[in-house]
């Protein structure tokens, strides 16, 4: 008896022994799914007690392990055939490697989550986003003047050293991006240092951007109800030198998607990745974009 329970056990042991072979077998020769591209994960950067963390969108920090954005090492080279010893990407580390790779700082997403600690506009809040202006070419504008178009607006400064330039690049790759759709939007930059941006100034600094973008300026009083219409943080501060035209101008990095009807649909910020704002956009000229509920 003692023999047949022994070679019972032995069989059962080599029958699943033998599945499992199986099955690893199977798994290897099994096709993997094509991969095109890095895939560029969702998250969102938010200071929160003076650090910044990536969280997934529609979570709040806390509910999950984000990682500090200024604390972590630089992201290891992804796995390739040619170097099958390296490390794959985490999410974070992906994200973190595709804001590098656009210009996107942990010292300038630091910048621009301080500006942020005060009110800010959201998705569904009502944003008049009117203006009366002149564009580079001294033509007197309102958000009116495209009919039919829907409008990226960013609010900015021609001697902005990082910020402005980084998400100016990213404004021009997600048009160039859009391809035919590309008629259908207006990129929109309107200056919060009407003092030095004069229009001879703007149509010079016009030069480095897309053909298509209109740099609008005016008074001061014309401006500042632009930015108070878009709800826009701006802080001037006094420069190195102490001079009246040496200063810096702090301002919130947000390029607003507005419809034809003049409604903020999408907020595109200084940290989304190029694919990941295309990805906003695109559905919504394609009609395709679903509608989100009304912020009661």
């Amino acid at each position: 008896m003692g023999k047949f329970l022994r070679f019972m056990v032995l069989a059962v042991i080599g029958f699943v022994l033998g599945a499992l072979a199986a099955y690893i077998g199977n798994n290897r020769n099994a096709p993997q799914p094509t991969v095109i591209g890095q895939p560029v994960p969702a998250f969102d950067v938010v200071g929160a007690n003076g650090r910044l963390t990536l969280v997934k969108p529609g979570t709040s920090p806390g509910t999950e392990d984000p990682s500090a954005v200024s604390d972590d090492p630089p992201a290891p080279a992804p796995k390739t055939e040619d170097d099958p010893k390296a490390q794959p990407l985490s999410e974070i580390e992906q994200t973190l490697l595709t804001q590098a790779n656009e210009g996107v700082s942990p010292q300038l997403l630091e910048k621009q989550a301080f500006l942020r600690a005060h009110s800010q506009p959201s998705i569904g809040m009502y944003v008049p986003g009117t203006f009366e202006l002149k564009d580079q070419d001294g033509n007197a504008v309102t958000e009116k003047s495209w009919p039919g178009k829907y409008l990226l607006v960013y609010f900015g400064y021609s001697k902005c050293p990082d910020i402005c330039p980084v998400t100016l690049q990213k404004m021009d790759k997600i048009v160039e991006r859009l391809g035919a759709l590309a008629d259908r939007v207006q990129p929109v930059f309107i200056t919060v240092d009407p003092k030095r941006d004069t229009q001879e100034v703007l149509k010079a600094y016009a030069g480095k951007l897309g053909p298509s973008f209109v740099l609008l300026t005016g008074t001061e009083e014309q401006v500042k109800k632009a930015e108070e219409s878009y709800r826009v943080e701006v802080e001037m501060l006094p420069g190195k030198t102490g001079k009246e035209d040496d200063y810096v101008v702090n301002h919130s990095a947000l390029v607003y998607f507005m419809s034809p009807e003049n409604k903020l649909e999408e907020i595109i910020r200084l940290e989304l990745s190029t694919d990941r704002a295309f990805g906003k956009i695109q559905p919504y000229l394609l009609g395709t974009a679903q509608k989100k509920p009304a912020t009661p």
